[in-house]
């Protein structure tokens, strides 16, 4: 093979080679492009206005499900983190079929 051509090919190879295992490592929500991190809807956030950490809460979703959860620190802010991960909704992207 000509240097030059391996040269500018060996990155890329290397590249493509590392890219599974960069996935598996940073696993994404259902629905969630990869390499994104998750974020509490607003709700999540204002449950906990003017709380403590570790203050159980409960807030309504966007689409009217409760849920209760502890308000933790996420990205120096508290939220409300659910006791119990939400059910992936049918229909979402992602969802099971």
């Amino acid at each position: 093979m000509h240097k030059p051509l391996l040269k500018r090919i060996a990155p890329m190879i290397a590249l493509a080679l590392s890219l599974p295992s960069l996935a598996a490592a940073n696993p994404a929500a259902p629905g969630q492009a990869p390499g994104q991190r998750r974020v509490p809807p607003s709700e999540a956030f204002a449950a906990c206005d003017g709380k403590q950490e570790g203050v159980k809460v409960s807030f309504t979703t966007p689409h009217g499900d409760t849920v209760s959860g502890t308000c933790k620190m996420i990205a120096a802010r508290l939220a409300a983190i659910p006791d119990h991960p939400p059910r992936q909704r049918p229909g979402a992207p992602g969802a099971a079929k």
